[in-house]
């Protein structure tokens, strides 16, 4: 019976946005992004230089930005990703027609029928990575491949391959990251763990910071989070998800509106 209930508390916790402590007061004296003076998380509205400068394109961010969209419940952070993912595909840079639509997360939830991703709260890496293919061929993009990557540990081997992705992912249009990672290793927030999903913005290469589209709009704008810091993150495990990770989504041809 233990166990049943450590379960269904774990499930109640998935990209929870209203997070206990708001209901407390306990948030009320804790710095955003903590701990204060040395924060692991800065936020977009304060670090944008890197954005700014026309020697950093930043492709990825601003495919995904016009598509940012705040996840709709306390777990669906994995639909609100996925929505930006395939607007990014499909709609971001096209000339569309009149009748063209911004894919919802509405839409997908009622569009997606192989995986039960309606009576999901919150997805497993493997889970997720079966509601975005899906998603993607049911708007057209039937060429789409998708690298699922589980993180168990944070070693140095380890970072060093994950900024070989970074690095490569920085480089082109044609290709999105999506984390699977502990939120509150990121942020600090206290509670959790908090296991959520959002998309890569960018890749500050030279102050080895990710850039964060969190889907936790909420409580949270974008934010720069060292690659180590969200290895770790990646890296964490719980038992109703296991461990965390990324996807590497990639595409020969991005299919216009369907």
């Amino acid at each position: 019976m233990q166990n049943i209930r450590y379960f269904i508390l774990l499930i109640g916790l998935v990209c929870v946005s209203f997070h206990l402590q708001a209901e407390t007061g306990d948030r009320t004296t804790y710095p955003k992004y903590g701990p204060e003076g040395n924060p692991l998380a800065v936020p977009l509205s304060r670090s944008n230089t890197f954005l700014r400068s026309t020697a950093n394109p930043a492709p990825d961010f601003w495919r995904l930005i016009p598509y940012y969209v705040p996840q709709i419940t306390g777990g669906s952070c994995s639909v609100a990703t996925v929505a930006m993912i395939v607007n990014g595909f499909t709609r971001s840079g096209r000339k569309l027609k009149d009748a063209d639509t911004i894919v919802t997360q509405t839409d997908l939830l009622d569009r997606v029928t192989r995986h039960p991703w309606k009576k999901r709260r919150g997805l497993s890496l493997r889970q997720l990575e079966g509601v975005l293919r899906e998603s993607l061929e049911i708007y057209g993009v039937a060429d789409a491949d998708i690298r699922r990557v589980a993180i168990t540990r944070d070693t140095p081997e380890d970072l060093t391959a994950f900024r070989r992705i970074l690095e490569t992912n920085e480089q082109s249009a044609q290709d999105f990251l999506v984390l699977h990672y502990l939120q509150d290793t990121v942020t600090r927030s206290p509670g959790g763990p908090y296991p959520h999903i959002s998309p890569v913005g960018a890749y500050d290469r030279q102050h080895r910071k990710v850039l964060i589209l969190d889907v936790d709009r909420k409580w949270y704008e974008p934010h720069w989070v060292s690659d180590a810091v969200l290895l770790k993150a990646m890296s964490g495990k719980t038992r109703a998800f296991g461990h965390g990770g990324y996807l590497v989504i990639r595409v020969k041809t991005s299919s216009g509106p369907t």
